[in-house]
């Protein structure tokens, strides 16, 4: 692949939801940035045929927009952008999250400052509420204990095109979470960061819009099993996999609370949810953590997918 001579690609994968695929753009392209710096990737795996005619104006108006419409099901979208990214440092824009003002030039700045260690990094936007806004390890046994249930969020999720290049044509993503696929990749770096500055946004959302994906099954089950496999390969440490199997559980009594008690109105498929959350956990303990949830009020919902 040729050089594209880009510093930086944002990807954005979507199914097509006008209402927070252009106010994404909007907030890419009101920052003033040379579009000889970076890129803009959209892959759309939707059928709204009014999207798609809006998108390929936007390409007219904009040198540096590439819309590419694809055949990848549900998740996997994520992964065609990246293999159409040329930019050095690739960063995953999820599709109903804005950038703030200067995050692209932080962007630039630290794929400038990095661009020959290439760090494995990962943004938690402030969710991690970090004394240190910007952590350095040089274990991926702390990394993944940092990033705790975070790594689940693909909006996250930033990475170097020649580590992915490096990835075999072939390899074998995650259905439901494919990106951790790709940050999970490289175990043996001598460098990782969490870096938890606030660099996005997430748009009001509406829960019917968001997947049909079984919610339960994929962070009760498929979720858990990522991280308990890196303990079984002897990645982490149990020490790490108790610790994150256990926020986890914090996560998931504030999805029960949300969508099993409160019956919030969604598009996920709920059904088998006790079977699914017996898998890694057991409903007495879910029940325990929902009450010591709401006695902290810590019921704070963020499903990070499309």
């Amino acid at each position: 692949m040729m050089d594209s001579g880009k510093l930086l690609s944002l990807c954005i994968a979507t199914n097509g939801i006008s209402e927070w695929v252009f106010p994404v753009l909007k907030s890419i392209y009101s920052q003033n940035i040379c579009e000889a710096l970076f890129e803009v990737v959209v892959c759309d795996n939707g059928n709204n045929t009014d999207f798609c005619g809006q998108m390929e104006k936007e390409t007219e108006k904009y040198s540096n927009l590439i819309y590419v419409k694809t055949t990848a099901e549900r998740f996997y979208n994520q992964i065609e952008t990246f293999k159409l990214a040329k930019g050095k440092f690739i960063k995953f824009v999820n599709h109903r999250t804005v950038m703030t003002d200067g995050s692209i030039q932080y962007l630039l700045d630290f794929a400038r400052k990095y661009e020959n260690a290439r760090p494995t990094v990962f943004f938690t936007n402030g969710s991690l509420k970090l004394g240190e806004k910007r952590i350095r390890v040089t274990s991926f046994d702390v990394f993944v204990r940092k990033l705790s249930y975070f790594s689940s969020w693909s909006g996250g999720l930033a990475l170097w095109r020649q580590d992915f290049a490096g990835m075999p044509a072939d390899m074998n993503y995650n259905s439901l979470f494919p990106h951790i696929t790709v940050l999970f990749h490289e175990k043996l770096k001598d460098e990782y960061i969490v870096d938890d500055n606030a660099i996005f946004q997430e748009l009001p959302t509406d829960d019917t819009k968001k997947g049909k994906y079984n919610l339960f099954h994929a962070f009760a089950v498929e979720y858990p099993s990522v991280i308990c496999d890196l303990y079984r390969g002897g990645f982490i440490t149990l020490d790490t996999f108790l610790e994150v199997k256990n926020d986890i559980l914090k996560f998931l009594a504030d999805l029960y609370w949300c969508f099993v008690i409160k019956k919030m109105k969604s598009s996920y498929d709920l059904s088998n949810y006790k079977n699914e959350i017996s898998v890694f956990y057991s409903l007495g303990a879910l029940w325990l953590q929902l009450i010591k949830n709401l006695g902290n009020c810590e019921t704070n919902v963020k499903l990070d997918a499309q």
